[in-house]
């Protein structure tokens, strides 16, 4: 089976690059041949090091390859807009067309014009989906969006990112009360994200006397909006709280789940999400979670959270100072009380739950779910 995967990049650690990379692993695992002798990836940019991957930014230039021509199955990477997944037009009938559908983060929620360009051009070409044989939405809100959109409910299914093999539900503890409350936000530092949001929520919660708690900022700022990341530090110092923050920009794999070991609490105050996987590491590390109601993320949380209104501050500082009151509460008891959406848990009941929901999102999960769609597709 010849199988081309399609992109406009692959550029770790966006989360459509991680479902390439994770896509490939299972070629590689599942399907038992060498790199790059049935797959190939074909994408306008990459920084990730692979033979299998193919900068190819020219559409006219993947469409006369002779693999790509002579695929079994071309998988599209489909999450913003992309002239490569234009080749989808001169496919042959019988090659089988997946779409991995990421869902488009709407223009009002983001700030330059060419990021708006964008978004214009990539709503446009979601008329291609037409085109595909099987969609894949990687949530059960992307899923909806598809539907609402008009796609027939039958030709879609949904397909869960995995977490990273350094995150395991396994890893899902009960934290030992401690004196001060460990936040912390992970993603990139841009508007839609609600960062600024955050940081004033957390700035009112010491205000309103909660003073035992300090927010770690962590996320990749090369995929970020310097301007936004100049405005979230100046709020921080305009505030004079600046020992309440920590902002930490990238780390590594090993950095990261150290933090959300450290943490506490997750907050991911944004507008908009498609998927949001942080959520998923957060709770395969027993750490509580806020979310404002936006997107995937009611979701994504399936309970375990406490959601928020959606640009709602002082509710955002109200969830903080409530959740800050159960992680500090009792001498290390399992059987202190967590306030979240399914209602209200002990500690242990907490960590049991989530050890169940997380073992929904791990790498032989997904492997086992897409390598079955890959042979459904080709025995149709």
């Amino acid at each position: 089976m010849k199988i081309s995967l399609v992109s406009g990049v692959c550029v770790l650690p966006d989360a459509i690059s991680y479902s390439i990379v994770r896509k490939l692993d299972v070629l590689r695992q599942r399907f038992g041949v060498p790199d790059g002798a049935d797959y190939r990836v074909f994408v306008g940019d990459t920084n990730v090091d692979d033979p299998r991957i193919e900068i190819r930014p020219n559409p006219t230039d993947v469409a006369m390859d002779p693999f790509f021509a002579s695929s079994d199955v071309v998988i599209y990477e489909f999450g913003l807009f992309c002239w490569l997944f234009n080749t989808i037009f001169v496919l042959p009938p019988k090659t089988k067309k997946l779409v991995i559908y990421h869902n488009i983060t709407p223009e009002h929620l983001v700030s330059r014009e060419e990021d708006k360009r964008g978004v214009r051009l990539g709503m446009s070409q979601k008329a291609n989906l037409q085109y595909a044989d099987h969609i894949a939405a990687d949530s059960d809100f992307n899923r909806l969006d598809l539907i609402h959109y008009g796609i027939p409910p039958e030709k879609i299914s949904t397909l869960n990112l995995p977490v990273a093999d350094g995150f395991s539900p396994d890893g899902v503890r009960l934290k030992s009360p401690r004196k001060t409350a460990e936040l912390l936000y992970v993603g990139r530092f841009v508007a839609s994200k609600g960062v600024l949001d955050l940081v004033e929520a957390v700035i009112a919660t010491v205000q309103r006397g909660c003073t035992n708690v300090r927010l770690a900022l962590v996320g990749d700022t090369e995929f970020s909006d310097p301007a936004y990341i100049q405005l979230v530090r100046d709020k921080i110092a305009e505030s004079g709280l600046q020992q309440h923050f920590r902002f930490v920009g990238a780390v590594i794999e090993e950095q990261l789940i150290a933090h959300y070991r450290e943490a506490d609490i997750f907050i991911i105050p944004s507008y908009h999400e498609g998927y949001c996987l942080p959520v998923l590491e957060a709770l395969c590390n027993g750490c509580l979670v806020i979310a404002y109601d936006a997107g995937n993320l009611p979701y994504i949380t399936n309970g375990l959270g406490r959601l928020v209104p959606t640009g709602d501050i002082p509710a955002l500082s109200s969830a903080i100072l409530d959740l800050v009151d159960c992680v500090l509460s009792g001498p290390g008891s399992p059987h202190r009380l967590f306030r979240v959406e399914c209602g209200t848990l002990t500690g242990l009941e907490y960590v049991e739950r989530c050890k169940r929901y997380t073992s929904n999102f791990t790498f032989a999960s997904f492997a086992n779910q897409f390598s079955k769609m890959l042979r459904d597709l080709v025995s149709v």
